[in-house]
């Protein structure tokens, strides 16, 4: 099957809009001298951004409920990156009493750039020109639009894979937007 390589770069965020870096930057903020929030480093992206979580909460070793939010599959869905921004932030800075209870009762994986190389690029795909969203195992075909090689070829994609193989998540959410919508899986 020939598939166009056809890509639609928006560019870069744009203004009011948090980049990697900068939004990397507010993660290592958010942790710093919290005893409950701290870093991982989950992988690289093909262009050598790091892949991070903010793990808010209980530690992983505690055995607590695991809760997952995935932002960024798609470089050009920029708002679904500030909607898991914002989570880490109540979760870690709020007082409402929600947001005390998941910190005291879970682990709460917050991962807002699954595709730091396709933000940056302000592209749907990573570097290599695949879909992440299409590069998982389940009911992966090479016959999907921009799917690479085979499941999990890109380090994006292999870097959620071990977060999920090493932590088992209770629920896990993965954030998507469009020019006129939020989305989440089943919505």
């Amino acid at each position: 099957m020939q598939i166009e390589r056809v890509d639609h770069r928006l560019g870069p965020p744009g203004e009011g809009y948090r980049d990697p870096e900068q939004g990397g930057a507010l993660l290592h903020q958010l942790a710093k001298g919290q005893p409950d929030a701290h870093i991982v480093r989950l992988g690289w992206s093909v262009q050598e951004r790091p892949i991070d979580a903010l793990v808010i909460g209980q530690p992983p070793e505690a055995g607590a409920p695991a809760l997952r939010v995935l932002a960024t599959h798609h470089g050009d869905e920029w708002s679904s990156f500030e909607v898991a921004l914002a989570l880490a932030e109540a979760l870690v800075q709020g007082s409402d009493p929600r947001a005390e209870r998941v910190r005291a009762e879970a682990t709460t994986w917050v991962v807002p750039y699954v595709n730091p190389d396709g933000v940056v690029a302000g592209s749907r795909h990573n570097a290599n020109f695949v879909d992440l969203n299409r590069n998982y195992d389940y009911q992966w075909s090479a016959d999907e639009a921009l799917s690479g090689d085979r499941p999990f070829s890109e380090p994006e994609t292999r870097a959620v894979r071990a977060l999920g193989q090493h932590v088992r998540p209770m629920s896990s959410l993965s954030l998507h937007s469009g020019a006129r919508n939020l989305g989440w899986v089943w919505n």
